[in-house]
């Protein structure tokens, strides 16, 4: 659906009447597209900000559903869309924050960096002091947490970075079961060795897992850093599908 997506979002916000509304979309690092569309959002956005109107803002996330889209690849017999592992995607979004997190890119497109990893709150911390970018809303930058998720750290990471932002999921009531269906796809995804939530509160108490997490943070920051993706993944004809 990203094709689609982005171009109802340039559409409605190409309207006249919409140049000063402040708006945004989520993109999702384990997209191998995700660095295209971050440029085609950047460029729609210089364009508005040049003519006069408001920045636009990219939630970055990683993307939780990287074990459903292998099944579902694999029942169609189709290549999976996005990235083929949780390293690529850790590296892909690291990669996509370092060319975001710069003054004049920001002045178009504000950044929010999603996520509860400390390890990446940490690096991307120290990247902005490096390159003098101002954190909060008016700054361009703010992080961004699920609430109810650890709130303790995200106290710490609010005081030490002067941003955070808190999102929570809101249904009708007669949809609660899309609700319920978003809270156990999280309590998986938390319960999952491959999640940094899965260590996040005994990160201080145990050295193995603080070792875990900190020797896959580096290795993600070196790929991030000598190797690049593939543009995309979607060159199946899915109007073809197997039986």
């Amino acid at each position: 659906d990203l094709e689609l997506t982005l171009q109802v979002f340039e559409k409605l916000l190409d309207r006249p009447e919409l140049a000063s509304l402040p708006a945004g979309i989520v993109l999702q690092a384990y997209l191998p597209d995700a660095p295209d569309a971050m440029a085609r959002i950047r460029a729609f956005a210089e364009r508005r900000v040049a003519a006069g109107g408001a920045p636009l803002k990219v939630r970055l996330v990683k993307g939780a559903n990287l074990a459903l889209e292998k099944v579902d690849a694999s029942v169609h017999g189709w290549r999976q869309a996005p990235l083929l592992s949780k390293q690529d995607t850790d590296a892909q979004y690291k990669r996509m924050l370092m060319e975001a997190l710069d003054d004049d890119r920001i002045a178009a497109v504000q950044v929010g960096v999603a996520g509860h990893n400390l390890f990446d709150v940490a690096f991307t911390h120290l990247l902005m002091l490096e390159r003098h970018v101002t954190p909060g809303p008016l700054g361009g930058v703010e992080f961004e947490m699920l609430a109810g998720m650890a709130p303790a750290q995200q106290a710490v990471v609010r005081e030490a970075t002067g941003t955070m932002r808190l999102y929570v999921p809101v249904v009708a009531p007669q949809q609660f079961d899309v609700a319920v269906s978003y809270l156990v796809r999280r309590l998986e995804e938390n319960a999952s060795s491959e999640n940094f939530m899965s260590a996040a509160f005994e990160l201080d108490s145990s050295p193995e897992l603080f070792d875990r997490e900190r020797e896959r943070f580096s290795r993600s920051l070196v790929e991030a850093l000598e190797e690049t993706s593939v543009s995309t993944h979607r060159d199946q004809d899915r109007s073809a599908e197997t039986a």
